[in-house]
Formats: structure tokens, sequence, C-alpha cells
């Protein structure tokens, strides 16, 4: 920090009235901890002297002293708490959390913060169920695959991309050689976001997979491609939605039932030769 800057810094300190808090969120929830406060402004200051670290912070030496030697009985104020953060050599380890916890403080969250708080770990939550399920699902797929005596592998278990534009990507892929009358090695798996309410989610899926297979065919590349749908209403609609239709490509839909662990149905799309399923 400069030395203007340190100036104007001390200044507005002490132009500071002393009932002014800087963290009006923490409130008191116990009582101050010298010696892990002793250990943390330690690690803050690093290895400059107590001087050096005390005219960088703007406050006296003899309080940075007194918090190391763990001869300060009461918590410190807002302002010390915020030079040392500040300054400190190591701004990881040496938080406004963290040493307003040494100082016997917790923070208080608004109702709004808190309910924000709750849908981002109830988002989390969603994510690594989903991770958890599409572990379930590829084992279901490569058993079925297994019983019918063809091998079947998971290349990729973290997202695989495609097409060569890059901009999409599936939820796993699996190498079998069920197909190689197709001369198809690779199936990659979408696994479509889809609620009881929403049965459209799936038909978007492959109507984007359609999109990019018209720009970067899939089979070409020896892939096939599927849509999982999990209830069975989803999959008589999807059925009867892509009727008729017909593709260059291998795509297709495939209804698991994750409570019993089956592979229940295919449904390929019609190709220009004939269709082929795994059931």
């Amino acid at each position: 920090m400069q030395c203007d800057d340190k100036m104007k810094l001390e200044g507005e300190r002490m132009g500071r009235k002393k009932n002014v808090s800087i963290f009006p969120n923490y409130v008191k929830v116990g009582d101050y901890n010298a010696e892990k406060m002793s250990r943390l402004v330690t690690l803050a200051k690093g290895n400059r002297s107590i001087n050096d670290f005390a005219r960088e912070c703007g406050i006296n030496a003899s309080t940075i002293s007194r918090i190391v030697n763990m001869k300060n009985k009461e918590a410190c104020s807002d302002e010390v708490i915020e030079a040392i953060v500040e300054n400190a050599e190591n701004k990881l380890e040496v938080t406004v959390p963290i040493l307003m916890s040494a100082n016997g403080r917790a923070e208080i969250f608004s109702e709004a913060h808190e309910k924000a708080t709750y849908q981002r770990l109830q988002k989390y939550m969603e994510i690594l169920e989903s991770r958890i399920d599409l572990k379930s699902d590829y084992s279901i797929i490569c058993e079925a695959l297994e019983k019918q005596g063809f091998k079947a592998c998971v290349t990729t278990q973290h997202r695989t991309s495609w097409p060569i534009t890059g901009d999409y990507t599936f939820d796993f892929e699996i190498e079998t050689d069920a197909f190689k009358e197709k001369k198809i090695d690779r199936w990659l798996f979408d696994a479509a976001a889809n609620t009881k309410d929403k049965w459209v989610n799936p038909v978007k899926k492959m109507e984007q997979i359609f999109s990019m297979a018209y720009l970067d065919s899939p089979i070409e590349k020896k892939i096939k491609i599927s849509v999982i749908v999990y209830y069975k209403e989803f999959f008589e609609k999807v059925k009867e939605v892509f009727s008729g239709i017909k593709v260059k490509d291998c795509l297709s839909f495939v209804y698991i039932d994750r409570e019993n662990r089956k592979l229940v149905d295919e449904y390929n799309i019609s190709q220009c030769d004939r269709e082929e399923n795994i059931n």
C-alpha cells in the first residue's frame, strides 16, 4: 500500500465515530479467544516485524504487540479487524469471518440471504444427486448390453463434448460393439431433465440433437446418440411425436426405470435403413 493511501486510510479510520460498526451483521456469540487471535495475527503479519505490520495497518504497534503476546483480554475493534484483514500476508487464511470467530463474533443473515443460501445448497444437492443417478444409469445400460453378449465400457464418466463445434455436452459415453454392423462403436447419452409435469424436455433435447446432426453427422464419426427418459408416459409421448420421421443418423430414446434398475425399452427413430433395438 502506498503512503498516500495509508494516510488516507488512517484518516478515514480516525474520522469514524466510535459507535459506528464496520461489520453490523456480526453479533457477540462467545468470548474473545486470545490464543486463536494471536495465532491469526502472527499469520497475517508473516515475516514483517510488529512495527512494520502495525505501520502498514495504520494502527499502534502496541495494539498488535498485545494481541500477538496474548496480553489483549477484550475483543478487538472492527477497525483493527478490518486493518489486519486488508494487510494480511495470507489472505486465504486470515479473513473477516475467521478473525471475527476468534473475536467471539458470528455473522447473522437476513431472511433473504438465508433463503438464497438455502436455494444454492438445494441446487448443489440436486446436481450431486444427478451425478449419482447417472452412475446408476450407465451401469443399467452396460448390464443390459453385457447380458446380450456385447462389450460395454463407460469411457467418459464426465461430460463428453460433441459435435465438432463444441457447443453441446453429453452426460456420459459407452464404448460398445453392439452396433458393429452399422460401424458404430460409441454411444452418447443425454439424461434429459424431465420432471413429471414437463414431458416436452426430452423432445427439445432431441430436436437440438437433430439440428447439430445436420451440421455434423454423428454416424459418420461412428457415434449413436440417445436421450434417456424415466417415465412411461414420456416414452409413449416421444414415440408419438417422432413416429414417421426418418433420419440419416442413429438416434433413439432409452426408457430407464431407476427404481427397479432396469432398461425397459428403446425407441429408435427410423433411419433410411433398417431399425435396430437394444432391449
